[in-house]
């Protein structure tokens, strides 16, 4: 090999300041497309976990209800998460829960939520039956809509409404919420 070849494949293997500065555009541009985006997944999986975690407890409290052939109560936690509050308003958890023949229940399922979330519902206590329907605490069938919602201003669809019938069945969808408003009856 003589020594102008070997200079030349030594130029060829080097980058200029040029292509380095445009490869450093382009990087710049891609990441300032993806990091919005990032963000909106980020913010919509935390929304959606919480979701699942009480589409779950739903589908919990059903099963135990139908396996012990007794009631189970889902129910809106007080602030502690140790006993069901009937009254409306803000959820600060969700409690599942075996009613007692001495008068106090057994807790069987807890789960607390963080306090950017708001979650509110048609009910604050669902009694599933030992064949899995829902019912009222007077043996009423209802039917109804839990919201877990975020006021995320990266999100589009910032609530995760759980619908309910009174055969037992669950649906999530995602929906757009102004103000995160109670889901209506």
């Amino acid at each position: 090999m003589n020594s102008r070849s070997f200079l030349s494949l030594r130029k060829a293997a080097g980058l200029t300041l040029v292509e380095l500065m445009v490869t450093v555009a382009v990087l710049a541009i891609v990441v300032s497309i993806a990091i919005p985006s990032f963000n909106g997944i980020v913010a919509s999986n935390q929304l959606t976990g919480p979701a699942n975690e009480v589409f779950s407890m739903m589908h919990f409290a059903r099963s135990e209800a139908i396996r012990l052939n007794q009631n189970i109560e889902f129910c809106k936690s007080n602030a502690d998460g140790t006993a069901c509050n009937t009254s409306n308003g803000k959820w600060p958890g969700v409690l599942v829960m075996r009613p007692n023949t001495s008068g106090t229940p057994t807790l069987l399922r807890q789960l607390m939520f963080d306090t950017t979330f708001n979650v509110n519902s048609t009910h604050p206590l669902l009694v599933f039956n030992s064949q899995g329907f829902i019912r009222s605490s007077a043996n009423a069938a209802i039917s109804g809509t839990l919201r877990v919602c975020s006021s995320s201003s990266s999100l589009k669809d910032n609530s995760r409404d759980l619908a309910f019938v009174s055969g037992g069945r669950v649906s999530i969808s995602k929906n757009n919420v102004t103000g995160c408003t109670e889901p209506s009856q």
